[in-house]
């Protein structure tokens, strides 16, 4: 229901841009769809609720005492949530495919001058719906496992999975009311055309999330050992 009502907001957006005598593609479709009214509530916030819900029966008792230590298990939430997002990278993936493909007959048009990306880049450039779609996949694994570490942070700092949400909640808000070159998530992990114009400038976003979630581990197995507050009902 989430995605039916992201997409409906989505080609509401081909209706606009129709409407200003600009040609919308499928391309165009992936860029849209990481915007913070839309990839934030209708698909990160629900999502991360979820995988919450989930991670929280490997705080249970038994669970604690096979993993025996706190490295194993975090490492194991965290290759979780990469298989996670990328399932669910590939399922998003398809269905923006199947939805702007019966709405448009354009499949990439960013070498035109009446394109979206022409409009707002004031740039020509060639790119194959393959290469868009595996970098739309990666970043939205990146985005993901960004929102999943500050989730575990939270639940294995403060044990409580709830604070994670609401800093969560609190940035999807911040961008919802900031221009886009202040948005925080979606600006510095999220794809714009600027990705596009300037590839490299996805390296440096995957760099930064490489880096988080290795200060995140470090932090995480300071201790060794399982501790008593670990415990799911302690």
């Amino acid at each position: 229901m989430s995605l039916f009502a992201n997409y409906l907001m989505s080609l509401y957006k081909i209706g606009q841009f129709q409407f200003n005598q600009l040609n919308y593609s499928i391309a165009d479709g992936y860029v849209n769809l990481f915007k913070a009214n839309q990839m934030g509530i209708f698909i990160v916030l629900p999502f991360t609720i979820f995988f919450a819900i989930i991670i929280e029966s490997d705080f249970q008792v038994n669970t604690l005492i096979r993993m025996e230590n706190r490295k194993q298990l975090f490492v194991h939430q965290l290759i979780f949530g990469m298989l996670f997002s990328i399932i669910l990278a590939v399922v998003v993936s398809v269905a923006n495919y199947l939805t702007y493909v019966r709405y448009t007959s354009s499949i990439v048009n960013w070498q035109e001058k009446n394109s979206v990306f022409m409009a707002i880049t004031g740039m020509a450039k060639e790119w194959n719906i393959l290469t868009i779609q595996i970098i739309f996949i990666l970043c939205f694994v990146n985005f993901l496992m960004i929102n999943f570490t500050v989730l575990l942070f939270s639940r294995w700092i403060f044990h409580r999975s709830i604070y994670g949400i609401v800093i969560i909640i609190a940035l999807i808000i911040w961008d919802l009311k900031q221009p886009p070159h202040v948005q925080f998530l979606y600006r510095v992990f999220g794809i714009d055309y600027s990705k596009f114009t300037v590839p490299y400038i996805l390296f440096i976003q995957i760099l930064l999330t490489i880096i988080f979630l290795s200060l995140s581990v470090l932090t995480i197995v300071r201790t060794d050992q399982i501790k008593r507050c670990d415990f799911y009902d302690l």
